[in-house]
């Protein structure tokens, strides 16, 4: 058998090789294997959030090195180029009005995620008497608040998550998240 024949015949191997794990093999990208099998309901859905939810779908990026000017610049112009881009739903790099998208979630959801919610007494007569005076405070008060808004969120949930997430976000300045350090985020 010459040479020539010997790598035909094992080219010709390897690509069969090749086809049979295309066809009868797969690849997961699930990063959730590592992870020890659920023993617990809560376990359970933490794993199927991980594998199916939305923080299956999010990409965290970091712009690294140069200074801070050039990082802001580059992450104005990879969180433009991105948004213009029809497979990513949203892109949040701290820029001012970006994150409308993710306030609106909390706003569906502010019962769920708040942690005042698990409190027995969270819509005890007395305590929403206490939001309903608050509420008549914020409409007779020198500015006042949007009535739509405190009627449809009489506990100020929306007001009490944001709260929690802090002013502007993780280092947020003017323009993009910054490190302590000035670096991009």
């Amino acid at each position: 058998m010459t040479a020539a024949l010997r790598l035909a015949v094992w080219a010709m191997l390897m690509a069969l090789a090749v086809a049979f794990i295309l066809q009868r093999g797969g690849m997961r990208t699930d990063l959730t294997l590592f992870l020890p099998p659920a023993a617990t309901p809560v376990q359970h859905l933490v794993l199927d959030q991980l594998r199916e939810g939305p923080a299956a779908r999010v990409i965290l990026a970091a712009v690294d090195g140069g200074d801070a000017d050039a990082s802001a610049r580059l992450t104005r112009a990879l969180g433009r180029a991105l948004r213009r881009d029809p497979a990513f739903q949203a892109v949040y790099t701290g820029e001012a009005g970006a994150a409308t998208a993710g306030v609106a979630a909390l706003d569906r959801h502010r019962y769920l995620l708040s942690a005042r919610m698990d409190d027995a007494e969270a819509f005890d007569p007395a305590r929403l008497r206490e939001h309903f005076r608050a509420i008549h405070a914020q409409l007779t008060g020198a500015v006042p608040a949007d009535p739509a808004r405190l009627q449809r969120d009489p506990t100020g949930e929306l007001r009490y998550l944001l709260g929690q997430i802090g002013p502007s976000g993780p280092g947020a300045g003017e323009g993009p998240w910054m490190t302590a350090d000035g670096r991009g985020l």
